[in-house]
């Protein structure tokens, strides 16, 4: 990064380069391989060597999830540059039987509007105005996510909760609390540990193994109020225990219980293996909010985009992931009224801007030119006031002289000349005559 900074993108390569070439840290593998790609592709103008650099990270085991996907973009953009004339190349790229390059217009989306309070050259979060239905001059002030939980409490899903990856993280633990914590060599070495020190990394799953995988099976097996039964008393059993659980996110075990009731235990055991399988690339990117109602047991989970945002890598993924298990995501943009694409846009007529006619002048010329029949008249009122033009007076001699005419009216006033004037000529009967 110092070096990136320093503009020296030729060494900052170089190093990556070592660092790809040693087996420590596996776990920035996928960093320094965007970067990599990044330096060649943007700084280097290199874009064969990106290329290259692009294809061995998707060889590479320890390059996964978002930043697997990050690199398969920047394959992308680089062979649809016209410029480097390399569209044959993703034709290459996409015959992989790994390559694989969602985007945020495959996801199922929903857009809603909303009035945002004037934040102009402020900085920080979006926020929304939310009137009162009982009573219209009373308005709440909330966040863009708050302001999506409000929405869907008005089309059937009046519960819900913004925790993002909380939710699932908290089921993973009551639903695998005898797993995570269970006595491993060199996992625990201190009473306050809220997790094993082997948590976010590979050997986590590899060393349980067996019993992730018949905990797993049984999740599939069981009825919904089965694994609901199995949540809540795990919930009561370890309540308020330093732990991978949030456990002030549910008040009462009927609403944790109403929640888990929505969820196929199919669907739920699918998500859990992703996340225990590999939990540092996939704890990030979970949807910002659950929504549900206990009474219909329907659940949905939601990615909200304010005024501005994208979506990162990780969260194109999950969202895929869990539509694909059968649990039902979307991405909900909320749009400001009177935006594009937003509600209740009033059209403004732009005011065409009134021109004034431009002054024309006829070519100067010579006073011995000129007809005697029309000779010039300076105007005794040189500027007139409140609208009509100015009438300017022109010296013909010293304009001749200074070789400039001011032809047009809305032109700076020219600045006097620094030479010395000359002196004017009484009488010039031709130009030969004529001295400067």
């Amino acid at each position: 990064d110092l070096l990136e900074k320093m503009k020296k993108h030729g060494e900052a390569v170089e190093l990556i380069r070592k660092l790809i070439a040693n087996t420590v840290l596996d776990r920035y593998r996928g960093y320094w391989y965007e970067r990599l790609s990044l330096d060649l592709d943007s700084h280097l103008k290199q874009p064969e060597e990106a290329l290259v650099a692009v294809e061995a990270a998707l060889d590479d085991p320890k390059v996964r999830v978002g930043r697997r996907l990050l690199l398969v973009q920047r394959a992308v953009k680089i062979c649809r540059t016209k410029r480097y004339n390399l569209s044959a190349e993703l034709e290459r790229f996409s015959c992989r039987a790994d390559w694989d390059c969602p985007t945020a217009e495959d996801l199922p989306t929903v857009n809603i509007s909303g009035k945002m309070l004037n934040r102009e050259g402020l900085t920080g979060k979006s926020v929304f105005q939310v009137p009162e239905s009982e009573h219209n001059d009373v308005v709440t002030y909330c966040s863009v996510e708050e302001f999506c939980l409000q929405h869907y409490s008005t089309v059937g899903l009046g519960e819900g909760l913004h925790a993002e990856g909380a939710v699932f993280n908290s089921l993973l633990g009551l639903l695998f609390w005898e797993i995570i914590y269970a006595d491993v060599p060199d996992a625990f070495r201190d009473p306050g540990q809220a997790l094993p020190l082997d948590w976010d990394s590979d050997h986590f799953y590899l060393a349980r193994k067996e019993s992730i995988d018949l905990r797993l099976a049984e999740l599939r097996g069981m009825e919904r109020e089965e694994m609901a039964s199995e949540v809540v008393a795990a919930w009561l059993e370890h309540s308020n225990i330093v732990s991978l659980v949030s456990w002030n996110m549910f008040q009462t075990e009927e609403r944790l219980r109403g929640m888990v009731l929505c969820f196929d235990p199919v669907s739920l055991a699918a998500v859990m293996e992703r996340m225990l399988v590999d939990h540092r690339s996939t704890r990030s990117g979970l949807p910002d909010l659950t929504v549900w109602n206990s009474d219909t047991r329907e659940i949905r989970c939601v990615e909200v985009k304010g005024p501005g945002d994208r979506l990162s890598t990780k969260q194109i993924l999950w969202v895929r992931f869990l539509n694909s298990v059968g649990v039902e995501t979307e991405v909900c943009h909320v749009l400001p009224l009177g935006s594009k694409g937003g509600l209740n846009r009033s059209p403004v007529k732009k005011k065409s801007p009134v021109k004034s006619p431009e002054k024309k002048y006829s070519p100067v010329k010579h006073q011995d030119e000129r007809p005697s029949s029309s000779p010039i008249k300076e105007s005794d009122n040189p500027v007139k006031i409140r609208g009509k033009r100015k009438k300017t007076k022109v010296n013909f001699e010293s304009s001749l002289v200074e070789g400039k005419v001011d032809e047009n009216k809305n032109q700076a006033p020219l600045k006097k000349s620094s030479k010395k004037r000359v002196k004017r000529v009484e009488k010039v009967e031709s130009d030969d005559d004529f001295v400067p």
